[in-house]
C-alpha cells in the first residue's frame, strides 16, 4: 500500500477523515441558505446536497481504523470498550447537551429564516413538535447513544433527535459494542463469507419490513458499510487472501446498491472499493501507469492543512449544526437574518466551525482520549495480576 503511517495512523485516511468532515459542514450550510443563493450550477447543487457520500465514507473508515485497532490486540473487552468511549462520549455529551438546552430556540429561528421554502418550514415545524411533545422520551435514549436503535414508527425522529449528526454516533456506537466479535470470527475460516451474507440478508429484510430509522441509524442497515472498511483494512494486512477479501468488498459495493437503488450510497462505497483494491493492486496490475495515477492521488491528501482538518473532524462534524444555528440566533438577535447578509452568516459560520472545532479538539478531545488509554491501561495490568 506504501502509505506512510504516522503514530499509528494512515496518512491519506486521516486527511480523507478532514475533507469529508468539510463536505457535511458546507453540504448543510447549502442545505440552510440555498433558497437565498439565488441560481447554483446544477453539478454544484448535486454535490452539496449529496451528504451520505462523505458519510459513508465515515463509517467506511471506520470500519477500517477500528479493524486496525483490534487487530493482533489482546487487551480485553472492558480496555476496548473503555478507550472507544474516552474517544466519542465526552464530546458527544457536550454537543448534546447544548442542543437540547437550545432545541427551542434553536428551532424557532429555523423557522423564522425570510428564505424559508414552505416545504422547509412545514419539515422543520414537523421535526419540533414531535420532540418537543415528549423530551423525556426522546433525551433517554441519547443519554445512552442507543437512541438509533428505536424504529420511527415507534418514536419519529428517535435517531436525529436534538441533533441530527447525533445519528451516525449512536451508529458508531452500536458498532463499537459488536467489532470486537466481528474482528475475531473474520479469522476463521470461512466466517467472513458467512458474516457477509447474513449482515446482507438482514440488510434486506430490514429494508422490506416497513421499519424506518432516521438516517439509517440502526447497525444493521449500516452494517455491510462498516464491513467493507473491515475488509480493506484486512486487504492491506494480509498477502494471502487479497482477492478473497476484494471479491467480498466488490460484493457487498453490489448488493448495498441494488438494495438501496441510490446513486449516493453505491457511489461512496463504489469509490472506496475501486480505489483502496486499485492501491493494494497496483503492483500486479500495471505499474508504471496505475503507480503514476496513484501517487497524483495521494500528493494533496499530504497536505498539512487536510491532515489538520482530518484531526479535528470529530468535534467539526458533531458541532457545526450547533454552530450555524448560534450564528442564525444571534443575526436574529441583532436584526441581521435577512437575505443580503446570507454570505456575511455563512463565512461566519465557516470561521467559527473551525475555531470551536479546533479548541474542542485541543481541550476536550485529546486529553479525553489520553484519559481512556490510562485508565484502559491500568484495567489492563489490573486484570494481568489477577491471572
Amino acid at each position: 500500500m506504501a502509505i506512510a503511517n504516522k503514530q499509528g495512523f494512515y496518512v491519506e485516511l486521516e486527511s480523507i477523515r478532514g475533507v469529508m468532515a468539510w463536505w457535511v459542514v458546507f453540504g448543510h450550510l447549502y442545505s440552510c441558505f440555498r433558497p437565498a443563493m439565488g441560481h447554483v450550477p446544477a453539478l454544484i447543487d448535486k454535490v452539496l446536497l449529496a451528504t451520505a457520500i462523505p458519510v459513508d465514507i465515515f463509517i467506511c473508515l471506520s470500519g477500517f481504523f477500528i479493524a486496525m485497532a483490534l487487530s493482533g490486540k489482546s487487551n480485553g473487552y472492558r480496555s476496548y470498550i473503555i478507550r472507544r468511549a474516552f474517544r466519542i462520549i465526552p464530546i458527544y455529551l457536550l454537543a448534546i447537551a447544548l442542543a437540547a438546552l437550545l432545541f427551542n430556540e434553536r428551532m424557532s429561528v429555523r423557522m423564522d429564516l425570510p428564505w424559508n421554502t414552505p416545504a422547509q418550514a412545514a419539515a422543520v415545524e414537523q421535526y419540533w413538535a414531535s420532540i418537543a411533545g415528549n423530551i423525556t422520551a426522546y433525551l433517554l435514549p441519547c443519554l445512552v447513544l442507543l437512541q438509533g436503535v428505536i424504529p420511527d414508527q415507534w418514536l419519529p425522529h428517535a435517531g436525529d433527535a436534538f441533533l441530527a449528526p447525533a445519528w451516525s454516533l449512536t451508529l458508531e456506537w452500536q458498532f463499537y459494542l459488536i467489532a470486537p466479535v466481528l474482528v475475531a470470527a473474520f479469522a476463521f475460516g470461512r466466517a467472513k463469507e458467512l458474516l457477509v451474507t447474513v449482515a446482507v440478508l438482514a440488510f434486506l429484510l430490514l429494508a422490506y419490513s416497513g421499519l424506518t430509522f432516521s438516517y439509517g441509524s440502526f447497525i444493521l442497515i449500516k452494517l455491510p458499510v462498516f464491513m467493507i472498511g473491515m475488509l480493506t483494512h484486512d486487504l492491506f494486512r494480509r498477502d494471502e487472501g487479497e482477492w478473497r477479501n476484494a471479491m467480498l468488498i466488490m460484493g457487498i459495493v453490489v448488493s448495498v446498491g441494488l438494495i438501496t437503488r441510490s446513486f449516493a450510497s453505491f457511489a461512496s462505497i463504489a469509490l472506496w472499493a475501486i480505489v483502496a483494491i486499485a492501491f493494494k493492486l497496483n503492483g500486479k496490475l500495471n505499474p508504471p501507469v496505475l503507480g503514476r495515477w496513484l501517487a497524483l492521488f495521494k500528493m494533496p491528501l499530504r497536505n498539512p492543512v487536510l491532515l489538520r482538518l482530518g484531526g479535528m473532524s470529530y468535534p467539526t462534524y458533531l458541532m457545526h449544526i450547533l454552530i450555524i444555528d448560534g450564528v442564525l440566533i444571534v443575526a436574529r438577535k441583532c436584526g441581521y437574518l435577512s437575505n443580503d447578509r446570507v454570505g456575511v452568516l455563512i463565512l461566519l459560520s465557516i470561521g467559527l466551525t473551525y475555531g470551536v472545532s479546533w479548541a474542542v479538539h485541543k481541550w476536550l478531545e485529546v486529553p479525553c482520549i489520553e484519559i481512556g488509554k490510562r485508565l484502559s491501561g491500568s484495567v489492563y495490568s489490573r486484570a494481568l495480576k489477577c491471572e
